[in-house]
């Protein structure tokens, strides 16, 4: 009888299978691995099937996660199986609430240095994203489960996913819970941050100067997300309190995040006043041309960023610019 190959060996060859180009072998690979004992060859399978967008794998993802949930400990210790199995069930669509209410309530303590820790907030944090999208179950009885996820669990990853979730269910229901949260969560700038966020992708309109307001607040953490959350905006009025937050002057760490916020934003404010920077060359130029990074990677752009900097007349900062944006 032939040796059973490696966990190591069966992880390459889950790898392989992205670079498969025959649908019937990429399939049997898939459904091989799903079926492994070892957690991490699961793990991969079901990451395959939800970046491949690979359809028919609903009954085999099941069956892994209720091996899984035998002595769960041994068999999925860090529950990175559970959590990528639910993600790839999440993005085939699979639309059973039941299952998903099981996996927001689902815990896992595991030994940790000077007790146990619960290793499954992924997990009921991939479930939370599922609920939020359901279509069989009312919008009243989803918020309310992400409410009892940020409330029984009470640690910040857990309140951040259900902030994130609520966010996702894309209804105005959720506004109000998640301005709650914000006011109610003044000492944790994380899940502050994603309830801004959540805000602005909802009501946007209504909550820019909300979160502008943080901008000014005395905690540098409660100021780098609300930067974050106006970044990921892409309204004219969240650039214009970016740029008068950096006018009035800060620490330069934050000047500089502000600046990379102008950046995601793909405003052409922001553009603008970056560009503007970069040509005055007054200043530091190089973390202008960092905040400019996810704008290049539009070709006419980055050609504009080049003739910003060409205007610059800085042989220092064209070098600079060829030597990560040049093509």
């Amino acid at each position: 009888m032939a040796a059973r190959s490696s966990i190591d060996d069966r992880l390459r060859e889950v790898q392989r299978l992205r670079q498969e180009t025959d649908p019937a072998l990429l399939q049997k690979g898939v459904s091989r691995a799903l079926k492994d004992r070892a957690n991490l060859v699961v793990a991969d399978a079901a990451k395959i099937v939800r970046e491949l967008e690979l359809i028919g794998f609903e009954t085999e993802l099941l069956e892994a996660w209720k091996r899984m949930l035998v002595n769960p400990v041994k068999a999925d210790p860090g529950c990175s199986a559970k959590t990528a199995i639910i993600e790839a069930l999440g993005q085939l669509e699979y639309d059973e609430p039941d299952f998903y209410l099981k996996g927001i309530r689902y815990e896992q303590q595991e030994p940790a240095w000077g007790g146990s820790e619960d290793t499954a907030v992924n997990v009921r944090g991939a479930s939370a994203f599922a609920i939020a999208r359901s279509r069989w179950m009312g919008i009243v009885p989803r918020l309310t489960t992400l409410v009892n996820l940020a409330l029984h669990f009470g640690n910040s990853r857990s309140r951040v996913f259900a902030a994130q979730a609520m966010a996702d269910t894309r209804r105005e229901e959720a506004i109000p819970i998640l301005r709650l949260m914000l006011g109610l969560s003044e000492s944790n700038s994380e899940v502050m941050g994603a309830c801004m966020t959540g805000l602005l992708a909802l009501a946007p309109q209504d909550y820019v100067p909300l979160v502008a307001a943080y901008l000014d607040s005395e905690t540098e953490d409660v100021v780098l997300e609300a930067a974050a959350a106006l970044g990921t905006c892409s309204r004219p009025e969240a650039v214009a309190a970016l740029i008068a937050a950096w006018n009035r002057g800060a620490d330069p760490e934050l000047q500089e995040s502000l600046l990379i916020s102008m950046g995601l934003s793909r405003e052409p404010a922001g553009f603008d006043f970056l560009t503007s920077l970069i040509k005055s060359n007054t200043r530091d130029s190089e973390i202008d041309l960092n905040a400019m990074k996810q704008l290049c990677v539009y070709p006419d752009l980055c050609q504009k960023v080049r003739d910003a900097v060409l205007q610059s007349r800085s042989p220092l900062l064209q070098g600079l610019f060829e030597r990560r944006y040049g093509k």
